[in-house]
């Protein structure tokens, strides 16, 4: 006469009593229901060289038994493999278009109970791995101005998959920029696609690799000269914007006068420069020539010119002995001379002398 028992177990638990003479109970375990699976996984469209990500969702655990995952591959929908180490609810591979296109992935979930080898299983739906292949987008020819070793242009993401928006981006050395109509994406050896405007630039990837050209000048700026009375009147410069460099040497001249570099402002006043200084300037900019008087060191005066004569004149056309010097010669009418280069009347110094007629008055 063996005593009765009982037992617990996932599911439902029954006791039979023992045999005659027996002293135990059976105790029969098993299992109610396989797994539910609330969310399958989802076929999905992923670039080469990238994660795919694949998930399910099972309804809940029941007590007493423990929940497992195994995923598994098929090439043709039919025969599928297990995929070592995916034994995890999500499952999330690097793919690539050679081996990974048009795969088909599914999960087994099996619910074990505790402390047993009872167990049940529940295979998910299968989802289609689409996988689509990515092409090289390199910098070809790069054409700089001397002295440009850096500008370039940059590439997002390369390889970039067909049909994906590709973006450039232009890094111009400071003083240069990217010439209008030069970028130029140039696929499957002769098809090309001219990128315009101020950038970013974009383009839709070919199912092709791409060769990106592109060709930098200098972005100018313009130093505009001022002779401020003297001649001519202007000149221009071309400097690139921010980069320093020196001014044209100056070419002006104003009778009487000598150069003594530059202004900002045609009154003389703001910042000065001095003839071929090295400027940086980001926008047009004028110079201003700034003269200074040329003074005569000693005078001569015209104290017998009477008006209406000709006296400067004739003395200076029939001066005997040395040369005019001082840079005395005659002017444009009686009434004056030309004296180291201006123009002057009979009531002014000068400084010179005039062959034979030179004293202390004229």
């Amino acid at each position: 006469g063996g005593g009765g028992g009982s037992g617990t177990g996932p599911g439902s638990t029954t006791g039979v009593p023992g045999a005659s003479g027996g002293s135990g109970v059976v105790v029969l375990r098993y299992l109610t229901a396989a797994p539910t699976i609330t969310t399958q996984p989802s076929s999905a469209t992923v670039v080469s060289g990238n994660t795919a990500s694949l998930s399910v969702t099972p309804g809940s655990t029941p007590a007493g038994v423990t929940r497992s995952y195994q995923w598994q591959s098929s090439t043709d929908g039919t025969t599928y493999s297990n995929v070592a180490g995916a034994i995890n609810a999500s499952y999330s591979p690097t793919v690539t278009f050679a081996n990974d296109n048009g795969k088909r992935f599914r999960v087994v979930v099996t619910d074990t109970a505790n402390n047993s080898t009872l167990a049940t299983s529940t295979t998910s739906s299968a989802a289609t791995l689409t996988v689509t292949q990515t092409y090289a987008i390199t910098l070809g020819t790069i054409t700089r101005v001397a002295g440009d070793t850096t500008s370039t242009i940059g590439i997002a993401t390369s390889p970039s998959a067909s049909g994906t928006t590709v973006t450039l981006t232009a890094s111009p050395k400071a003083g240069m920029r990217l010439k209008a109509g030069s970028l130029v994406a140039t696929f499957n050896t002769s098809s090309t696609a001219t990128l315009s405007g101020t950038g970013p630039y974009t383009f839709t990837m070919p199912a092709f690799a791409v060769t990106v050209t592109a060709e930098f000048e200098a972005s100018n700026v313009t130093a505009t000269f001022n002779s401020n009375y003297g001649t001519p009147t202007t000149s221009t410069q071309a400097i690139p914007s921010g980069v320093s460099t020196a001014l044209t040497n100056n070419t002006f001249t104003r009778i009487g006068y000598a150069f003594a570099g530059w202004t900002a402002n045609a009154d003389g006043t703001g910042t000065t420069y001095t003839n071929g200084q090295s400027v940086t300037i980001t926008a047009d900019t004028p110079f201003y020539a700034k003269w200074t008087l040329i003074t005569p060191a000693a005078a001569f005066y015209a104290d017998d010119y009477t008006a209406g004569s000709s006296t400067w004149t004739n003395r200076i056309d029939s001066a005997t002995g040395t040369a005019p010097t001082g840079g005395m010669t005659k002017g444009t009418d009686p009434t004056s001379v030309i004296f180291n280069g201006t123009e002057v009347s009979n009531s002014d110094r000068l400084t010179g002398s005039i062959g034979s007629t030179s004293s202390t008055s004229a």
